[in-house]
């Protein structure tokens, strides 16, 4: 299969966000004031795009062949990925399948014939995940594992994603104070006797990015449309950047 115009979209992907996440820059007449908002209490950071719609971007990629198929959630797709789990990528600051990193070398998805990383969907309480990944089928912030694994609930906490657990609540940053678990009013995650949530501001976990990195995660549906239609074939080269654009923006929480 040729896959030039699928790492097209995600160098371009890479390209747009690098302009947000890198360290302060100066330009002639503008400002870009940039950097890691992740250790400023309720800062968020300001993304920029910038797109080429000069005439060349209006050509298909080399190498591009067959025809183009966008995404439909609809659509059941066959291929390796089960359904009833949720696939993830995942890392301090470096990207991962349309993430929020800095990487120059965004890697693509997961391919489910290796036994990839992943947990059970049904584990999945990020209320800000699952309904953007109903529509795009893939969704990137901070993420979460309640573990309860210390011998003491006073010691249970909120942990990095483990592949040896499929099973604990999985929550995101971008919930904080908006939905905790769904059945209460308890909406900001706490470890400890306070958690899993706490009806407390002062309870919440602080600096998500900087304890638990950012994660890119994946329907089973997406992974099998991505690795078995071919995403971008016979798209110009603006279309790519356009549908780069639309998926980040839709796929991205808790930014300006």
């Amino acid at each position: 299969m040729n896959f030039s115009a699928k790492r097209t979209l995600l160098s371009t992907a890479v390209a747009m966000f690098t302009l947000a996440s890198s360290g302060p820059a100066m330009a002639d007449d503008t400002d870009l004031f940039v950097g890691d908002s992740s250790a400023q209490e309720g800062a968020y950071p300001n993304l920029l795009f910038i797109l080429d719609n000069s005439g060349s971007m209006g050509a298909l990629p080399s190498g591009s062949s067959g025809s183009s198929q966008s995404y439909d959630p609809a659509t059941v797709y066959g291929g390796d990925c089960v359904d009833g789990a949720t696939y993830y990528l995942t890392g301090r600051n470096n990207g991962g399948g349309g993430g929020r990193g800095g990487s120059s070398n965004l890697p693509d998805p997961p391919e489910c014939d290796n036994n990839p990383a992943h947990f059970n969907t049904t584990s999945l309480v990020c209320d800000a995940a699952i309904r953007p990944m109903e529509q795009t089928g893939f969704y990137t912030d901070s993420v979460a594992r309640w573990d309860t694994r210390a011998s003491n609930s006073r010691d249970y906490q909120w942990e990095s994603l483990d592949t040896a657990d499929l099973t604990s609540m999985v929550e995101c940053e971008a919930d904080e104070g908006e939905h905790g678990d769904g059945t209460s009013n308890a909406t900001y995650a706490a470890n400890g006797n306070a958690g899993p949530w706490s009806t407390n501001r002062n309870d919440r976990i602080r600096q998500w990015n900087r304890n638990f990195g950012t994660t890119t995660l994946y329907n089973a549906n997406y992974l099998n449309y991505y690795w078995s239609i071919g995403v971008l074939q016979n798209r110009t080269k603006l279309e790519i950047v356009q549908a780069a654009a639309v998926d980040l923006i839709n796929s991205m929480n808790n930014v300006n």
